[in-house]
């Protein structure tokens, strides 16, 4: 006679509630492995996945969410969900017939783009432009600008809201409005946004 061993249902429930502990641990020990600045070049362009460990990120300044198992990496966002692979150096999706590889972006030491920022234009006629933008650490902006038209008056613009950085582009999100994005770089004391030159105010 063959003796069976019955475990006891609160045995089965603590094993259950190990494995349970250990899935969780190995997940998010998996998104702190991949969190951080990922490229890939598509048609000649560079496109940017950021991972955040809290499961959020963009890809190419869109925001969306992101999960992953021991080889697979899946991206959701607007426009669905699509899975690839995790190699040793690289996130690999195939999209549409198209390979694209995604791979650490290599750090590099950027100067602090935080504090005001001011930039004028002088305009062909006797019109000019004056924009101060002021990035908080924090993660809030404040963009004012005013434009005059010599003799014929002015107009200006005071919006708030807050910003974030996504490759080489800054994300705005004004309150109550929609998001803009544009490129930026340091060049010594001078920031360029969206190919203006500002300057510290």
């Amino acid at each position: 006679m063959t003796q069976t061993t019955r475990l006891a249902p609160s045995f089965v429930t603590r094993i259950l509630v190990v494995l349970g502990v250990l899935l969780a641990a190995c997940s998010e020990a998996r998104a702190d492995q991949l969190a951080g600045l990922w490229q890939a070049q598509v048609a000649n362009e560079t496109v940017a996945l950021e991972l955040r460990a809290d499961g959020t990120g963009t890809l190419d300044d869109e925001p969306g969410t992101w999960r992953a198992t021991r080889d697979t990496i899946t991206l959701s966002g607007e426009d669905g969900s699509f899975t690839g692979r995790i190699t040793h150096d690289a996130l690999v999706f195939e999209l549409q017939g198209t390979r694209i590889e995604f791979r650490r972006a290599q750090r590099r030491a950027v100067p602090p783009i935080t504090g005001c920022w001011r930039s004028y234009m002088k305009g062909s006629s006797s019109g000019s432009s004056t924009t101060i933008v002021t990035l908080a650490a924090d993660g809030t902006y404040r963009w004012q600008s005013r434009t005059s038209y010599g003799g014929y008056g002015s107009s200006g613009l005071d919006e708030a809201g807050t910003w974030t950085i996504a490759g080489s582009s800054i994300r705005f999100v004004p309150n109550g409005g929609a998001a803009e994005s544009y490129t930026y770089r340091r060049d010594g004391s001078a920031l360029y946004l969206g190919g203006n030159r500002y300057l510290s105010c």
